[in-house]
């Protein structure tokens, strides 16, 4: 059975963060106390930090804690960007719409990406004008992050 650390890792990744730290600026976690949980330097997590990391990358507590070796197990993927990228060109294709330049799809699939991440997965998009201040800030958090 892997270790706590180990299935942080594996979450992080199956959530679609690449980098530890990107994980970490994301969500607004200090990236050496992350890193550290992830890489096994700090041997355990509390649990405030195991329910904080479960419910981000949205995995059961149980499992990311090393209670579960439950082979039904269903991280919850979101999209990569690339694959998103491939979606909305194909749907503008087939909707009569010429899609843009590669970047601005590429652009566009990250801000729906995160939107949705930032959402939560049940919560509707609907008319809710909290959507679009969401979006706003991911739009604001990525600009800062090219920035940078």
């Amino acid at each position: 059975m892997s270790t706590p650390n180990e299935r942080l890792r594996q979450a992080r990744i199956a959530a679609g963060f690449q980098h530890a730290r990107s994980a970490a600026e994301r969500f607004g976690w200090p990236d050496p106390t992350y890193r550290s949980h992830e890489n096994g330097a700090r041997s355990f997590f509390d649990i405030a930090d195991a329910e904080r990391y479960a419910k981000a990358f949205r995995v059961p507590l149980h499992w990311l804690l090393g209670l579960s070796a439950d082979p039904q197990l269903s991280i919850v993927r979101q999209p990569s960007v690339e694959a998103m990228t491939e979606v909305l060109a194909a749907a503008m294709r087939v909707a009569g719409i010429k899609p843009p330049s590669l970047p601005l799809l590429q652009e566009v699939a990250g801000i729906v990406r995160e939107t949705l991440e930032a959402l939560g997965e049940d919560q509707a998009l609907g008319d809710d004008p909290s959507h679009s201040g969401v979006v706003t800030r991911t739009i604001a958090l990525r600009r800062r992050r090219l920035a940078s």
